[in-house]
């Protein structure tokens, strides 16, 4: 007997101390190891200061599907699309408001577990999963929440409280929800339903902003406001999800497909599993990493992406947009549930600082941002055109991420500025965002299919531009009374540099994109290239350098001093205006010290960006540290419009500013230079602080990963393509890195910067090539290999005008090579009738 017991004790002490083994990996384990750059953590929420002493869920993450979403402890959720006029129906719109049914907090009756208990909080960006962790002698309860990613319609909640092995008390945790009434101001309850195992509502909203979103149906499993772990129960797990949708059937097969999970093996968390597969497949798909030598740098990156991954819709998702669904792009600051519009309108910053960071990261993402456009081009930008006596079609200044256009009416006082209808850029900006991605991907569905339709919005917009253009007195022609997207003025007097510009690059490449369409050059007017080229320019040719405005006598004048947005540098970046490093080097030069320090941060990734093209290594890291430092909330890394410690900060979880950071890594630091017809990596280095820098990046349907550090850059090809692809590389540098002094001095470290021909790529003498397939792997010392390109032989087929699109016409002639002059005046009969081109022409010939 004494030996029986002796065992049996032995056994208890065993058993005891695996518990404990158990228990303590759990204390250590907050959950799955997923990296440090993928956990934030805090020890405390951030209070808004009053008696009520509410969380400020301004400084919480966003949970967020791409579909639906809203912040963590917020009241309100919202469907992606989904918008509600306010008290002024003409003007005032927000985002619905939907009651967060399962959004609590744990609390303890037991003022004694209560004192003792500590807290502690993490957030997983790379799934998006907050987690909620309470430690008492009694238990340690962990509260999970988010927004599933595969049964996108679903947000879920999921307690576990693990009873601790010396523990006798019988614990009761209670749920203190911030939300728990499904009433709400802006819809009326219009059918209620109550279920053995969940509740459903039909809600009406009472001023719908459309009319396909007039019904939300909501579906839920209800939650306990207490839970009672009794003696002998150790373990304790409790899943409760809402699914809610403006379609009834859609809400019902995501709520119920989560019933069929839960009510198979419990063992097999399949709820959560399955919404970690399918952010899986979206990281796999492309992403950015650094290393942990950087561990600050590693978190902000991680976090960005998950801001844009989460704002959008996947092939992941369980009901994929189908080809007829009308697909809403993210409002500016995502599932933020601020209720001020309207900054949360669409506008040219989706196209130009979102899109781009998507395109190669996240191609399908990127895709169906453009079909937000392509609903508008068969709809609300006819209308627009033919209200103001146009042909073709134009973009609107701002417009509702919502499932239909608002009436024409109502359009530009959405955003209460008189000036909304001058800001002709929105269109060139479309233009500049299917050019970005069609680069990316040559994927031939944009091109004629009836969800996108891009052939056509090219066209059509290259129709409205070539009718506005005026013939001014000296045979040019300018786009008048425009303004930019700085609004400095409203002079009628003057005409936007930036405006002009790009209206002349989008009707070039429109000629292009025609070709790749299938279409013949004739498909487009003799007449519009002929304006294009001939464009009025805000070019000083004393000082060398472009200017805002030009005024009507055609004198190009720099107004005001300061500005609050670059637009003038767009030109060189995205837009990739073809002029010498000279003319590019003196903009940056001068606008770089206008711009105010109360902008939006993607100014100073566009100027990162810029720096980094030619090597201006000080200048690079400084606009990179202005660019996130006062922009990030901490301590969940959510973007900010405007500086945070500014008197209007502006948006939170401002998504501009997360695309113009990931761009300047990308196209930045990476040295990626995306180009019509082929992909450039030229001279990429790392910032201060990090020793790596890993990209997984889609071209042309094919997966490479990148790896740059301090010594190599490497490339293996990770999945291949039907489109053929070959590695170009040699050794020169594409700007000889001039060396650098410890102090920034902003004008020093422009002085005895390399001048070249204007042929960006004049060195273009290549020492190997290589075909690319699955597998291959190239490794190439950073000191040695500065360059190379990777492109089709099978070709583009047609000629980009990235090549020619300068205008020897109205620059100076030393600013071209001699072919490119030859090319673009030979397919221009007013250019070939001038007999300075002549002469120069006739000069180069005996000459050379």
């Amino acid at each position: 007997m004494k030996l029986i017991k002796i065992c049996n004790i032995t056994f208890f002490i065993i058993v005891f101390y695996f518990k404990s083994l158990i228990l303590a990996q759990n204390e250590n384990n907050f959950e799955d190891d997923y990296g440090a750059s993928h956990i934030i953590k805090s020890s405390y929420l951030h209070r808004n200061k009053g008696p009520s002493n509410e969380i400020n869920v301004d400084l919480m993450p966003i949970l967020a599907n791409g579909y639906i979403g809203g912040p963590m402890y917020g009241k309100w959720l919202n469907i992606n699309g989904v918008y509600s006029y306010g008290e002024n129906a003409t003007s005032a719109i927000y985002k619905t408001r939907i009651p967060s049914l399962l959004m609590s907090s744990i609390q303890f009756e037991d003022e004694e577990l209560l004192n003792e208990s500590t807290k502690e909080y993490r957030f997983n960006t790379k799934y998006g999963i907050f987690n909620e962790r309470v430690t008492n002698k009694f238990a340690i309860i962990e509260k999970k929440t988010y927004a599933h990613r595969k049964l996108t319609r679903l947000f879920v909640n999921e307690i576990t409280i693990r009873r601790k092995p010396d523990s006798l008390t019988v614990g009761i945790i209670n749920l203190a929800f911030v939300n728990y009434d499904i009433k709400g101001e802006d819809y009326e309850i219009e059918q209620n339903e109550y279920h053995k195992y969940h509740k459903m509502v039909r809600l009406r909203l009472k001023k719908p902003f459309s009319e396909k979103a007039t019904y939300i149906h909501v579906f839920w499993k209800e939650s306990p406001m207490s839970i009672h772990l009794s003696d002998g129960i150790n373990v304790y797990r409790l899943t409760t999800f809402m699914s809610l949708d403006v379609d009834e059937a859609r809400a019902r097969q995501s709520f119920d497909q989560a019933l069929n999970y839960l009510e198979g093996d419990i063992r097999a968390n399949s709820i959560y599993n399955e919404h970690i597969k399918a952010w899986d497949t979206i990281w796999e798909n492309g992403h950015l990493e650094f290393d942990d030598n950087n561990p600050a740098l590693a978190q902000l990156v991680s976090a960005t992406q998950y801001s844009l991954y989460s704002s959008l819709r996947s092939e992941s998702d369980d009901q994929p947009p189908a080809d007829d669904d009308y697909i809403t792009n993210p409002a500016p600051n995502g599932f933020s549930m601020e209720t001020i519009l309207p900054d949360s309108l669409i506008s040219w910053k989706n196209d130009l600082m979102i899109l781009p960071a998507l395109s190669m990261l996240q191609p399908e993402m990127a895709r169906y941002m453009l079909r937000f456009r392509a609903e508008q081009a068969k709809d609300i930008s006819k209308k627009i055109a033919i209200k103001n006596n146009q042909e073709g079609i134009s973009f609107a200044f701002e417009m509702p991420p919502a499932y239909i256009s608002p009436k024409i009416d109502n359009l530009y006082s959405l955003n209460g500025k008189n000036n909304a209808k001058k800001q002709y850029h929105i269109s060139a900006a479309v233009v500049m965002a299917i050019r970005h991605y069609f680069a990316a991907t040559w994927d031939l569905k944009i091109k004629s299919d009836q969800s996108y339709k891009s052939c056509d919005i090219i066209k059509e917009i290259s129709r409205n531009f070539a009718q506005l253009l005026q013939r001014t007195s000296d045979n040019k022609y300018s786009l008048n009374d425009s303004i930019g997207p700085d609004e400095t003025t409203t002079d009628q007097n003057l005409v936007n540099g930036y405006t002009n510009i790009i209206t002349s690059i989008s009707i070039q490449w429109a000629r292009y994109f025609t070709c790749m369409c299938g279409e013949t050059g004739s498909s487009l007017p003799l007449d519009w290239d002929e304006k294009a080229v001939n464009i009025l320019l805000p070019y000083n040719k004393a000082t060398r350098n472009h200017y805002r405005y030009i005024e009507k006598n055609q004198t190009a004048i720099n107004y005001p001093d300061r500005i609050k947005e670059l637009e003038i540098l767009l030109i060189h970046y995205p837009f990739k205006w073809n002029v010498s490093n000279e003319i590019a080097l003196n903009d940056i030069y001068m606008y770089g010290k206008k711009l105010i320090d109360h902008t939006e941060s993607y100014n100073w990734s566009i100027l990162t960006i810029l720096h980094k093209w030619y090597n201006l290594i000080e200048m690079t890291q400084s606009n990179f540290e202005k660019s996130y430092v006062n922009y990030v909330k901490e301590p969940y890394k959510l973007w900010s419009q405007y500086p945070i410690n500014s008197d209007k900060p502006g948006l939170s979880n401002y998504l501009p500013s997360a695309g113009g950071f990931i761009q300047s890594l990308l196209f930045g630091y990476a040295g990626i230079h995306l180009n019509d017809d082929n992909l450039e990596c030229i001279n990429p280095s790392l910032p201060i602080d990090s020793q790596q820098m890993k990209v997984r990046a889609n071209y042309l349907g094919w997966k490479l990963d990148f790896t740059f550090t301090q010594e190599y850059i490497e490339l293996k090809v990770n999945k291949s393509s039907n489109n053929q692809l070959q590695i170009n590389y040699f050794k020169d540098s594409y700007i000889n890195q001039k060396d650098s002094s410890s102090d920034i001095n902003y004008d020093n470290e422009y002085e005895n910067i390399p001048v070249t021909d204007g042929s960006k790529d004049s060195q273009n003498i290549y020492d190997e090539n290589d075909f690319l397939e699955e597998g291959f792997n190239i490794k190439f010392n950073m000191k040695t290999f500065k360059k190379f390109k990777i492109y089709s032989p099978q070709g583009a087929m047609c000629e980009s005008p990235q090549i020619y699109a300068n205008l020897p016409c109205s620059y100076d002639y030393v600013e071209m090579k001699y072919e490119d002059i030859w090319r673009i005046c030979s397919s221009t009969f007013k250019c070939l009738l001038n007999p300075i081109v002549y002469f120069v022409l006739i000069t180069l010939y005996f000459v050379l």
